[in-house]
């Protein structure tokens, strides 16, 4: 049969032999990347010679906020390691989550490493 071509049954519904999953419409299974901060969400409190002080309101949750890389899309706003990030989160119930964070480590600036790696906080 050509195609678009498919036999009808009695009711005018394709027969069970021209019905082949057509493969444009199966699911997409990769996952979804893991959210990342977005320049609107951060900004700069105050900064001196030995380091700065950052908000960050996000909806996203504490643990996707410390995952490593989370900050790698905003690496241009000039974290440096030790600098403190006062964060409000929100948790699956809704209720805002406070967190102290420090920047631990930013790829090219931490002892002249070539820029690879993720941006990673902790909770302090």
């Amino acid at each position: 049969m050509g195609a678009g071509l498919m036999r009808e049954d009695a009711m005018g519904a394709p027969t069970a032999d021209d019905l082949v999953m057509d493969e444009s419409f199966v699911a997409d299974t990769t996952e979804a990347p893991p959210p990342r901060a977005r320049l609107q969400e951060i900004g700069l409190v105050h900064s001196s010679a030995i380091g700065s002080i950052w908000m960050l309101v996000t909806g996203h949750s504490l643990a996707e906020v410390l995952r490593p890389g989370y900050f790698n899309d905003q690496a241009e706003v000039g974290f440096q390691k030790h600098d403190r990030i006062f964060a409000t989160t929100y948790g699956a119930d809704g209720e805002p989550v406070y967190a102290t964070l420090a920047v631990t480590e930013v790829p090219g600036r931490d002892g002249g490493r070539d820029g690879r790696g993720d941006i990673t906080v902790k909770v302090v």
